[in-house]
């Protein structure tokens, strides 16, 4: 009956309804009668104003405050697609709070086993306020569509842990060559490699590969970007926008890195 996507540029939601009325067009479905409700952060939801203000066209957002960064988005490029999308869908469009996107988060966790990024557990947030608010019946069948995994932002993950003084404990172990040796090569690589200069996870994986010839996924870096942040070796210093679309987030050394850094390079002299 529904399907909830997160909307960032607008891209999911619009090709969704596009496939969905494609399906319909050949045969493979009976009908398009899937309504399209799109969910967006209070922090920035351009798309979901113009849809409250019956307008045609997108407004630019403010600057984005939000812990849901793959859909803070201040000019979606696929805006107005999306709008139309809802609105031939019969859809509906709606805003939820930070708080609203970490509970869902949880609940996600704790009942289906999905580790979510904030902005695809944003569906459940908005699920669950239309819900509370009247808008959807209880009765209907619905799809909330979970775009990211929560490796993508290890930033807003620890905000959901409950167990940070064992994080911190390991942090402790400041002693230079048991901090070195525990490490392993590709987290020292990608401290070397933070130690020049501010850069994204996708040019760290590609920094890897080139500079070092190591072969690891995407995901991968994510991972070892997210335990080197739980040891406040690195940190999260801005978000980009790429091209009116996705963001990247850009990290740093800590003090602790530099030093992790400087350490590295007195045992390889020794």
């Amino acid at each position: 009956d529904r399907v909830v996507v997160p909307m960032g540029t607008g891209g999911n939601l619009s090709m969704i309804w596009k496939s969905i009325k494609e399906l319909c067009e050949v045969g493979l479905i009976k009908s398009a009668g899937s309504m399209m409700t799109g969910v967006q952060a209070e922090g920035c939801d351009p798309i979901v104003e113009a849809f409250k203000s019956r307008r045609q066209f997108i407004r630019s957002a403010a600057k984005p405050r939000t812990i849901a960064l793959d859909i803070a988005v201040k000019s979606p490029m696929y805006g107005s697609a999306a709008l139309r999308a809802i609105r031939e869908s019969r859809g509906s469009a709606i805003a939820v709070s930070d708080a609203e996107i970490l509970e869902a988060t949880r609940q996600l966790a704790k009942t289906e086993g999905i580790f979510a990024e904030p902005a695809a557990a944003s569906t459940l947030a908005g699920l669950k306020k239309l819900i509370d608010a009247g808008n959807i019946e209880r009765s209907e069948e619905i799809v909330c569509v979970i775009t990211g995994a929560g490796l993508k932002d290890p930033g807003t993950a620890r905000k959901i842990v409950e167990r940070l003084k064992e994080v911190d404990a390991l942090l402790r172990r400041t002693e230079e060559r048991r901090l070195t040796t525990k490490l392993g090569d590709t987290k020292t690589r990608i401290l070397e490699i933070l130690s020049s200069r501010q850069l994204h996870g996708y040019g760290i994986w590609k920094e890897l590969k080139e500079a070092f010839g190591l072969e690891i996924s995407i995901p991968s870096v994510y991972e070892h970007l997210a335990e080197l942040e739980m040891l406040k070796l690195i940190r999260r210093i801005r978000i980009e926008a790429v091209a009116g679309r996705r963001v990247r987030q850009y990290y740093s050394l800590t003090d602790v890195g530099r030093d992790a850094v400087r350490a590295v390079s007195k045992l390889a002299a020794t």
